[in-house]
């Protein structure tokens, strides 16, 4: 808190910058006033610069203008908002640095669409929805603990996708069709985006939206065959909402929102890696060359060779995967007559994914000792090459179901006293797993009788026989733990904000939020598709209480400084991984005590406890110059307990225990987060308009870290934590002109993003990226026509660098768009 406080000049060395310059450009006391922004982050329509929550909104006219299409493009426009991906179907989310140092605990940050919750529950959050973000009025990220507002409880903040409405007075219709080429794709990449709004009477309006995309891949597989651009993607989706307005205080809305996304791989660039690294200390192991490539001589970075091939794809498996998912949701409002307003959410959401993390000739290396032995013996056809072709490929099953229940009520008059009150209750049902059969290459499925959920796959080498196969897959997915795992949740919530004002000046706001959250967890046996005879059966409980205090001053007309002390928490989780050892242990404990050992730590450390946040904000909002500039900055300070962390593993002392490392989570270690968000608009001239953001996070760091480790590389006191950037921050310069009687408008996006680190444990940092994006609109009554050249540098954009390759993001790209809008 002390180093916070020292930074306050930085606010106003930021606030009299911004002055200056908008001063120097602004000087004509006609020009137009920068437009309001208008959110609705507290249930109410609020004005943005009037609202004493740190907030980022990205409106309906931004989303156009500058090309945002996902969560891939929409981070980039969010001071402190930042984005991780590893493959085709990973996309995670973390606020000013908030993300867990390893796999574990639930989602940092909460993602509502209107009312519904779509939180990515069954991965901890790593994979968020991507969707589309077309016919939205806005996007709101709030960033902090948002629990004392919302139901879904989030520990570093929000992300609503606010969409437009159906409305009952009138016909219209949207419609956008674009497309793109880049350097490295062959093909061309397309969208088609369209919305129809049906009014269906005076107060009953539909409200129809879909999309078609199909963007091309940039990665080209080199080994060990050569295929071009094998990282695409596809997604269809629409959006249906049915309105119904009966009178001017009673409404109610039902939407239906559904996604398929497919993906295809392998979506890493994988580069043959000869330096070591802390958890690969001899670089490239051999095992993990692919037939007919020779890793030798291959450097880590790509500085002198094309980045955009991969070398890391199985002979037989393709990668890839897809995302299915089904969301429903009810929605009731009244205006009460005693100056209240009550709305009721019931949602229901589903989702099925099957994802490869593309990783498979890695995953084969922990079994050479294994085959090179010959199996222990037990299988006469192991033999040293087996492996090499082994089917490893680390492709998951993910089913989720939950229903979601949420009711509100919150106070709609002029008084000095507002409040919000609500209760929240969410139950599912969760299940990951492994392969369902044993495919050869994608032909027939061959399965044995003790199989049915298959681990490792029957594809070796050309000259390993199918029999030999089956024998060999039958005896390593006994050894190889590849558990299926079933997993129940719910969560009971009350949550509620009282405010006061004192005077025009100032404003005190309390709030609370009480959640019990349960975890059941079944975790299957090996190989078996059932939860009828279960390794382990478990149960973790969390209660927890998170207060918030915020302090509003107004010291004049257009300025608003606020303070804000609030708490987050993350309910406990299960260690799953840890049941198959649990199970191989336990008949052996009674005659060996080293086993008995083991059984009893492990057995402790099933269930780890949540981890908590404190949050320290202090922020400024001034609207100056008669409208013409506007900017918000947020000094910020997170202290993080009981970090969950992960940890790796390995019991090599006793015989029939499977000997492979493993890693699990542990509440281990303290963390901090300090830095200053800022974000302006200014008119600089009649035609000329300037805005800008960022987020300096100079303190990402953890104080302690115990036994944590990830990769079986130490995460140390001192570490930075992961997918926290020191520095980012974007701009836009637009300047509107008339040409040949069009509307035009030429506009300059650029970004820029700091190195960060993939894990906690800082063993390979992602590099930095500097981009800038240009595009010429021409509009026409309701028709606009756009011409766009995104990273015109050609930057090599990488998402994410880990042990096992490079997650890329677009190159150069150039493109064309057509639309219509009401």
């Amino acid at each position: 808190m002390r180093n916070m406080f020292k930074t306050i000049p930085i606010v106003v060395f930021c606030a009299s910058s911004a002055l200056n310059m908008a001063a120097a450009f602004a000087a004509d006391d006609d020009q137009d006033q920068i437009e309001e922004v208008i959110v609705s982050a507290t249930y109410r329509d609020t004005r943005l610069m009037d609202t004493p929550l740190t907030i980022s909104a990205v409106t309906a006219e931004d989303i156009q203008l500058k090309g945002i299409e996902d969560i891939q493009t929409l981070y980039q426009s969010i001071p402190g908002l930042s984005y991780r991906t590893n493959s085709q179907t990973y996309n995670t989310l973390s606020i000013r640095g908030l993300t867990p140092p390893a796999g574990g605990g639930s989602a940092t940050v909460g993602v509502y669409m209107d009312s519904m919750p779509i939180t990515d529950s069954n991965n901890g959050g790593l994979r968020q929805t991507m969707g589309a973000l077309f016919d939205m009025e806005r996007v709101e990220v709030l960033k902090g603990p948002q629990g004392t507002l919302y139901g879904e409880g989030s520990m570093g903040g929000n992300l609503r996708y606010i969409t437009n409405k159906p409305v009952p007075t009138d016909f219209s219709w949207a419609f956008k069709a674009g497309g793109e080429s880049n350097d490295e794709s062959s093909g061309v990449s397309t969208r088609v985006d369209g919305m129809l709004n049906i009014p269906l009477g005076e107060q009953l309006a539909l409200r129809a939206v879909g999309y078609l995309r199909d963007r091309k891949g940039i990665l080209d597989q080199v080994a060990p065959r050569s295929k071009k651009d094998v990282d695409t993607r596809e997604d269809t989706g629409g959006r249906l909402t049915l309105a119904w307005f009966p009178s001017d205080t009673f409404e109610v809305s039902f939407m239906a929102n559904f996604i398929d996304g497919d993906m295809g791989g392998p979506g890493l660039g994988f580069h043959c890696f000869s330096i070591g690294t802390p958890s690969d200390p001899a670089g490239q192991v051999p095992r993990y060359d692919l037939p007919n490539h020779v890793c030798e001589g291959e450097t880590d970075q790509f500085d002198k060779r094309d980045p955009y091939v991969t070398m890391l794809a199985h002979p037989t498996h393709t990668s890839g995967g897809f995302d299915e998912q089904d969301m429903y949701n009810l929605t009731a409002k009244w205006d009460l007559d005693f100056g209240a307003t009550l709305s009721f959410s019931v949602s229901r959401f589903e989702r099925f994914t099957r994802y490869s993390e593309e990783t498979s000739p890695r995953f084969a290396a922990g079994l050479n000792a294994i085959v090179d032995g010959g199996c222990f013996g037990a299988v006469a056809a192991c033999g040293p090459d087996v492996i090499s072709g082994l089917g490893g490929d680390g492709s998951f099953t993910a089913a989720a179901e939950r229903d979601v229940y949420e009711v509100r009520l919150l106070s709609d008059t002029d008084s000095a006293w507002q409040w919000t009150v609500g209760a929240y209750v969410k139950d599912g049902d969760n299940y990951t797993g492994t392969h369902d059969g044993c495919t050869m290459g994608g032909g027939p499925v061959y399965r044995d009788p003790s199989i049915t959920n298959c681990w490792l796959q029957y594809s070796f080498l050309d000259g390993v026989s199918v029999a030999d196969q089956v024998t060999i897959v039958t005896f390593l997915n006994g050894v190889v733990p590849g558990n299926r795992s079933y997993r129940a949740f719910g969560e009971r919530a009350l949550f509620g904000e009282l405010s006061y004002s004192f005077s025009d000046q100032w404003e005190l706001l309390v709030g609370v939020r009480y959640a019990d959250v349960n975890f059941d967890l079944d975790v299957a046996r090996p190989g078996v598709d059932s939860k009828a005879d279960p390794v382990t059966s478990l149960k973790n409980d969390t209660t927890s209480t998170s207060p918030k205090v915020t302090l509003t001053w107004r010291p004049m007309e257009d300025w608003m400084v606020y303070g804000t002390f609030s708490h987050g928490f993350r309910p406990g989780i299960i260690n799953s991984a840890l049941a198959t050892r649990i199970a191989q242990l336990e008949p052996l404990r009674a005659t060996d005590p080293i086993a008995d050992g083991h059984y009893e730590r492990l057995v402790d450390r099933q269930l780890v406890d949540g981890d908590e946040m404190l949050n320290f904000e202090l922020g400024v909002k001034a609207t100056v110059l008669d409208g013409r500039l506007s900017f918000t900055s947020a000094l910020y300070s997170a202290e993080w307990e009981d970090t969950i962390i992960a940890t790796r593993d390995e019991i090599s002392d006793v015989v029939g225990v499977t000997p492979f490392a493993y890693n699990y989570n542990i509440n281990s270690g303290n963390a901090e987060s300090q830095g200053l968000e800022w974000e302006l608009r200014t008119s600089l001239t009649d035609a000329l308009t300037f805005s800008a953001g960022g987020d300096f996070n100079w303190k990402a760091k953890i104080n302690s870290a115990g036994q944590g480790r990830y990769l079986g590389v130490e995460i140390a006191a001192g570490n930075r934590l992961a997918n926290a950037p020191k520095h980012s921050g974007y701009f836009s310069l637009v300047y509107d002109f008339d040409l040949y009687g069009f509307a035009a408008s030429a506009r300059a996006d650029g970004y820029s993003v700091a190195e960060s680190w993939n894990t906690a444990n800082n063993e390979r940092p992602a590099p930095s990226y500097q981009t800038v994006d240009l595009k010429l609109s021409l509009r026409r009554d309701n028709w606009m026509v756009s011409a766009y050249l995104r990273n015109v540098t050609d930057e090599v954009i990488v998402y994410e660098f880990n042990q096992v390759g490079y997650r890329y993001g677009r190159p150069r790209s150039f493109g064309v768009e057509l639309s219509y809008t009401p």
